[in-house]
């Protein structure tokens, strides 16, 4: 695999490239200081050349990560499927990295990485190889979940329960596969959302606030002890747990909670299913989407005794099918359906 770095810095040039030459198969074919000069380099090499990932600095002079995406991505459409650039950002944990981040994932980026606070350290070098490791495993189509390729479509199923929930586990594409999912999914249902992305703090704050600018329903970050209300979707806060929960009064409402990471994901999904199934059992419609890993599948064969209903997106329209692939193989879910088929399904459920 051949790659390319952008970062303004000269330090995290150096740092990636160091990590990089660490990771067996991998090629560092140059690197550029500003988009400006990342496109020239780009422009001058044959489509056979070009690099197939792109670690990619958010805040840079002259030309930041966000144009420099438009314009890579412009290349990746001339090249007519010959070849694809995938883009890997590179977020500072800031208000602003975070923003620009989101709008990267939402445009197109593959996925993203956090820079490090400094990189003097062997342990700063050991987290950047072993994070871009498993964002290239992913582009290579490594990921044990990947190799399960069924599609499930069950028939018509005659459902007499009152649903008061929709909960949402999602991961690597989440993003960009939000953006497309909630505007119709809001049209179609006044049901409270509750939404695990597995990101860290200050990204879900922003992410919350993209997607409120493009959906009927109110999107904003979860809070401890707010009621869970209709037209609301809660996003999980960023290195926190989200859960349902009674308050003293019998109301279900939010809570957020410290506790270790399960999977190695906090937030995480199975948390909040399990949550869902003790607080909602049968009254939620699960959906577990893109993203690595198996996160979601134990948490999803809880709120299934507990009589939920629970559909998966397909293979083919997930950035990775790890976390729904993992819940189709363990047979935890009711249907397997394109995403840009899942909210007319779950109108047709809620309404007939």
């Amino acid at each position: 695999m051949k790659v390319l770095i952008v970062d303004d810095s000269i330090i995290f040039r150096k740092g990636i490239e160091k990590a990089l030459t660490q990771i067996q198969g991998i090629t560092v074919i140059g690197s550029a200081w500003n988009g400006l000069k990342a496109l020239e380099i780009l422009q001058s090499l044959s489509a056979s050349d070009l690099p197939d990932l792109i670690t990619l600095d958010v805040e840079m002079p002259e030309m930041d990560g966000l144009q420099t995406l438009r314009e890579i991505q412009k290349i990746n459409y001339s090249l007519q499927g010959k070849k694809r650039m995938h883009v890997l950002m590179v977020s500072s944990l800031t208000k602003k990295g975070a923003k620009v981040t989101i709008s990267a994932l939402q445009q197109g980026a593959f996925d993203f990485i956090t820079k490090p606070e400094n990189l003097d350290s062997d342990k700063s070098i050991e987290f950047l190889r072993d994070t871009i490791t498993e964002k290239i495993k992913i582009i290579s189509g490594k990921d044990e979940g990947q190799q399960i390729i069924s599609r499930i479509n069950k028939p018509e199923v005659k459902l007499t329960t009152s649903f008061r929930c929709i909960g949402i586990g999602i991961s690597t594409g989440g993003p960009k596969t939000l953006m497309q999912l909630l505007p119709p999914l809001c049209e179609a249902t006044n049901l409270p959302i509750l939404i695990v992305q597995h990101m860290p703090e200050e990204f879900t704050k922003s992410l919350a606030a993209n997607l409120d600018r493009y959906t009927s329903h109110w999107v904003k970050e979860a809070e401890e002890g707010e009621t869970i209300s209709d037209k609301t979707v809660y996003i999980a806060p960023g290195g926190k747990h989200m859960v349902a929960r009674y308050d003293q009064q019998g109301k279900s409402v939010i809570g957020i909670n410290d506790q270790p990471a399960e999977n190695g994901c906090k937030p995480s999904a199975d948390v909040l299913f399990r949550s869902l199934a003790s607080v909602f059992a049968d009254k939620t419609i699960a959906l577990i989407l893109t993203g690595m890993g198996n996160d979601g599948t134990r948490g999803l064969a809880t709120l299934k005794r507990a009589g939920a209903y629970v559909i998966a997106q397909d293979e083919a329209s997930s950035t990775i099918w790890g976390m729904p692939g993992s819940a189709v193989k363990s047979g935890v879910t009711d249907e397997v359906l394109p995403l840009d088929e899942i909210p007319s399904r779950i109108r047709k459920i809620l309404h007939g």
